[in-house]
């Protein structure tokens, strides 16, 4: 039995009338990086949001280390690096980090001293006396994350941080926060458009979906689910076609849409491609339609919906 970080259950908040999570249910463990995935809107910066305490659940159950999320003893153990940071124009970036551990409840000292500690972790120590107008975009997310770090929380929430970045700035920020947690025990949670920016440094991800779990798994069994392959198929009686795939062993994904057309999601592509002919053979079956697809995010919500 592990520890768990975080501990959601039947998540629900409305927000004008609309329901942004919804029926959400998640188990972080302690000392992992867990991605959230998902398109703009499907709810993520809006569960981190409840994770810090800045916006109240409208029903269900949140667990940070046991404790009910949004208590002032949870919220002193947390993180949090917004998807767009908001920097003082007129404080260089020392200034910033200094004044933004002060606020957090540290002595002048100690924030001066863990403002220079984390800007050489994120290898921005020579831009401490810059101003915000003069650091590029990648430069700023890793202030941030500074930032976050200054209290040395237990759970680190980072929405979006390598969202807009190239290649090379992705990589270096998702160095930075691995580097940062290793010999720290903390957790970490990391939004993302696409899963795949971050898997890198990921233990488990969550996909989500207009505001729903979609799926969820460690790191490398959703990789190999993603492997997987999409086949669509249509014949003269697919009920009967439905029976039998359902009876095969190694099929685990087997959905039937509006339109009458059977889609199978299947790691065992050329076993299938294989196994089928005589199927349709042995139930006399026509094949009207067939068409085989590459897994994405898009369609794997759309099939697993």
């Amino acid at each position: 039995m592990f520890n768990s970080a975080v501990l959601i259950l039947d998540l629900y908040k409305k927000i004008d009338k609309e329901a942004v999570l919804n029926d959400f249910n998640l188990t972080i463990r302690q000392g992992e990086i867990h991605v959230i995935a998902g398109s703009t809107g499907a709810g993520k910066t809006t569960l981190l949001n409840i994770l810090a305490g800045t916006v109240q659940p409208t029903n269900g159950t949140v667990k940070i280390f046991n404790k009910k999320a949004g208590s002032m003893e949870i919220r002193k153990r947390i993180g949090y690096v917004p998807a767009k940071p908001a920097f003082y124009p007129l404080m260089t970036v020392l200034d910033y980090l200094v004044y933004m551990g002060m606020l957090s409840g540290l002595e002048q000292t100690e924030a001066i001293s863990r403002a220079v500690f984390f800007l050489k972790k994120v290898e921005l120590n020579t831009f401490r006396d810059k101003y915000p107008t003069d650091i590029s975009p990648g430069m700023k997310r890793k202030i941030a994350i500074a930032q976050g770090m200054l209290s040395e929380p237990s759970l680190l929430l980072l929405d979006e941080p390598v969202t807009g970045l190239e290649q090379t700035g992705k990589e270096s920020i998702l160095q930075i926060i691995h580097e940062l947690v290793q010999d720290r025990n903390m957790t970490v949670i990391v939004t993302a458009a696409q899963w795949t920016d971050v898997s890198g440094i990921a233990d488990t991800v969550t996909i989500v979906h207009e505001g729903r779990s979609v799926l969820s798994d460690e790191t490398a069994n959703i990789r190999d689910f993603f492997n997987q392959g999409i086949f669509l198929m249509q014949t003269s009686n697919n009920n009967l076609l439905l029976e039998a795939l359902r009876r095969t062993e190694y099929l685990k994904y087997i959905v039937r849409s509006e339109k009458d057309i059977i889609t199978v999601i299947t790691g065992q592509v050329e076993r299938l491609k294989k196994d089928l002919p005589g199927i349709l053979y042995k139930l006399q079956l026509e094949l009207i339609f067939f068409r085989q697809e590459e897994l994405n995010m898009e369609n794997v919500i759309q099939y697993l919906l």
